[in-house]
Order: structure tokens, then C-alpha cells, then sequence
């Protein structure tokens, strides 16, 4: 199987009449990298307008459900059980949304040609390497202990390691492991230390201005 006819199957849950408004992106393709398991279809726009009518148009059918999501994201459940997510808080063409994701093995993109009946798929450079490979080379820092909780994920989870060209910064913050003054008469356990891994992950973290532009 090719990346393509991969990104087919995916295309192959939404109903067709919408195929064409999807940008899909994120851990369903990079699964085809890695071979993990695909927990939930992510689903992009190029607009709000796009957006609000393939939710619209799902929410109109009998065969599928809508589920709890966080603000900004709408969640479906498909005939066949899938989870499909739509993410409305941020816009924009299949490469600017390829850009926005925290980690480079996730940025991988995916597009439905009806005129042709093709599916095309792009990745950023070293995207597929790194999904392939199992390396966690940071793109956006969306917020430090939210990206530090993703690399968590995926090393403890998928087996991932930190990738080995990275610069990271030469040391944390000094009050990274200072717990702070505890009120009187309160006595708080000390702070377990953190595996050698979340360290240097923080020092690569840091030496990135945190962005409210990227994906999960």
C-alpha cells in the first residue's frame, strides 16, 4: 500500500458529496509511517465557510453521531465506528496547515481531487523519516508543558525517541526545579525527578517561541 491509497481509505470514511472540502492531516497519516494505531480521523479547511458545512452536513445524517469535543473541534462517529474530528480553529491551504503541527513526524497533509479521483499527499522534509523512524524533532511549541505532555506520549506510548539533531538550549530555567515555598506549616513531598529525556525535550522546547498556530 502507498501513502496515497493510505490517505483513500481515509477519504473512503467521509461521505463523498464533502471528500473534497477535507484537508486531512496529522497521527491518521503519519500511522502509516509508524504503524500505530489510528485513534481518530483529523480533518482541516481552507475556510470556516468549508468548515461549517461539512458540520452541518454530517450532523443532517441519521448514520452518524456527534460526540464531546473541546471548544473549536467538532466530533463525529462514523457508520462503521471511526471517530472523525473537525478542526475549526484554524484555517488556511494544505501546506500552511502541514506547517502548524508540533512535531515534524505528524506534518503530513492530505488532499481528494474530484475532477481526477485523486488523492495527493504532502509532507514537509523530513517528515516521513522521522515518522518512519520513530524521531520526535519539534516544529512549534504550542504551549511548553502541553508539547512537553506530547513528547511524553510518544515516547512512553509509541516507542519514540528525541531526534538526534535538534539543538537544545544549554540549560533550563533556574526555577525549573524549584518547587516554590510551600505555606506554613505545609509540607509537600519533593518533586519526583524528571527521566533524562523530559529534560533535554524541555531545553529543545524552550529555544521556541511558543505559537497559538499549531496542531496537536
Amino acid at each position: 500500500m502507498t501513502a496515497e491509497q493510505h490517505a483513500r481509505s481515509l477519504f473512503d470514511v467521509l461521505p463523498a458529496e464533502v471528500r473534497h472540502l477535507v484537508i486531512l492531516g496529522g497521527g491518521s497519516l503519519r500511522a502509516f509511517y509508524d504503524g500505530t494505531e489510528i485513534k481518530d480521523i483529523d480533518c482541516f479547511f481552507v475556510s470556516l465557510a468549508s468548515y461549517t458545512y461539512v458540520a452541518a452536513y454530517l450532523s443532517g445524517r441519521n448514520d452518524w453521531t456527534s460526540e464531546a469535543a473541546p471548544n473549536g473541534i467538532r466530533n463525529f462517529r462514523s457508520p462503521e465506528g471511526h471517530l472523525v474530528s473537525l478542526i475549526g480553529f484554524e484555517f488556511g491551504t494544505p501546506h500552511e496547515h502541514c506547517a502548524r503541527f508540533d512535531l515534524r513526524c505528524c506534518a503530513h497533509v492530505a488532499i481528494y481531487e474530484p475532477s481526477t479521483d485523486e488523492v495527493v499527499v504532502v509532507s514537509l522534509e523530513g517528515a516521513v523519516a522521522d515518522a518512519s523512524e520513530k524521531l520526535l524533532f519539534v516544529l512549534n511549541n504550542n504551549g511548553t508543558e502541553r508539547t512537553i505532555r506530547r513528547i511524553t506520549h510518544y515516547v512512553e506510548d509509541y516507542g519514540y525517541t528525541l531526534h538526534p539533531d535538534q539543538p537544545e538550549q544549554d540549560e533550563l530555567f533556574e526555577d525549573d526545579d524549584f518547587p516554590g515555598h510551600a505555606p506554613q506549616g505545609v509540607h509537600t513531598p519533593p518533586k519526583a525527578p524528571e527521566p533524562e529525556y523530559i529534560l533535554r525535550a524541555r531545553r529543545r522546547v524552550r529555544a521556541i517561541p511558543v505559537t497559538n498556530h499549531g496542531y496537536p
